[in-house]
C-alpha cells in the first residue's frame, strides 16, 4: 500500500506496517472510529516493541502494553511525556466512541499522539542507531567512540 498521507510515510523506512496503520487510522478516523482506534493501538504496540528492543528491554509473553510502557519508563528509556503518549495509544480506549471527547475527536487525539511518537522515534531511536535514552541525551546524534585514542 502506498502511503496516502505524509503524516506517517517517513516511518516506512523503519517498518512499513507503521505507515500502513497510521494511514488506515487517518482514513477511518471519522467514518469508523472503532476501526481507527484498533489501527492506532496496533501502531502503538509495534512502535513500543521496537523501542523496547532498541532500549534493551525484552517484554515477557504475558506483559501488557501498559506494563511495557511502565518498564521502559522506569528504566529511563521513555521520557515522561512520551510514556504518556504511548499510554494514550495502547490503553483500552472504550471511551473513544462514547461521552465527551469520544468519537472522532478521541481518535484525532490519538492520531496526533501517534504522529508525535513516530517523530520522536525517528529523531531519537531509529536515526541515532542508539537506545532512546542515549539518543535523547546526545541530542539525537550517535555517540563517537573515544576509546580508539
Amino acid at each position: 500500500m502506498r502511503s496516502a498521507s505524509a503524516n506517517f510515510s517517513f516511518l516506512a523506512e523503519y517498518d512499513p506496517a507503521l505507515t500502513r496503520l497510521g494511514d488506515l487510522a487517518e482514513l477511518y478516523s471519522v467514518s469508523d472510529p472503532d476501526t481507527a482506534l484498533l489501527q492506532l493501538r496496533q501502531f502503538g504496540a509495534i512502535l513500543l516493541r521496537r523501542v523496547a528492543s532498541s532500549g534493551g528491554v525484552a517484554p515477557g509473553p504475558d506483559d501488557s502494553q501498559i506494563a511495557l510502557v511502565d518498564a521502559l519508563s522506569g528504566k529511563g528509556v521513555l521520557p515522561g511525556e512520551i510514556a504518556e503518549l504511548f499510554r494514550l495509544l495502547v490503553e483500552d480506549g472504550d471511551e473513544v466512541g462514547r461521552g465527551p471527547g469520544g468519537g472522532a475527536g478521541g481518535v484525532v487525539r490519538r492520531l496526533v499522539a501517534a504522529r508525535e511518537l513516530g517523530t520522536w522515534y525517528h529523531r531519537t531511536c531509529a536515526r541515532a542507531g542508539a537506545a532512546p535514552a542515549a539518543a535523547e541525551r546526545d541530542g539525537g546524534r550517535p555517540r563517537r567512540d573515544d576509546s580508539r585514542g
